[in-house]
């Protein structure tokens, strides 16, 4: 899931699940329309990896929040 990248959360509000460590929010919403573009540049590339993956890359596991663990 792409929404779960650390790059696409840091502009997203901490009350939308983002991170907020642009300084400040950026995105107050997933619903706002940059996000969903932004967001959406991720997909075919998180796609060709479910297919694909690279061999130098550890699939991340996920705790019981759904935060991505070593």
């Amino acid at each position: 899931e792409p929404e779960k990248n650390t790059f696409l959360r840091a502009p997203l509000a901490k009350a939308e699940g983002g991170m907020e460590t642009c300084g400040a929010e950026i995105f107050q919403s997933r619903d706002d329309p940059d996000y969903k573009a932004l967001v959406s540049t991720f997909v075919p590339i998180h796609e060709l990896l479910k297919t694909n993956p690279r061999i130098d890359m550890v699939t991340p596991k996920e705790d019981d929040t759904g935060e991505c663990v070593p």
